[in-house]
């Protein structure tokens, strides 16, 4: 591969994800300010593990 597999990489492109979402959902909706900060770390949680799952799928390849 052109671009060596990093694990940090991943978990950056995860994260990065993880606030577009969350900026989207905070510009569409109107929630108190606890569900933003549970929306936000949900949506880190679950970009951070699926960028980690993914990266160690490709580099057993």
């Amino acid at each position: 591969m052109a671009i060596m597999l990093k694990l940090p990489f991943f978990r950056i492109i995860g994260c990065g994800i993880g606030i577009a979402i969350y900026f989207l959902i905070y510009q569409i909706t109107e929630w108190p300010n606890y569900l933003y900060w549970i929306t936000f770390l949900i949506l880190m949680a679950i970009g951070i593990f699926s960028f980690d799952k993914l990266y160690h799928h490709l580099s057993k390849k």
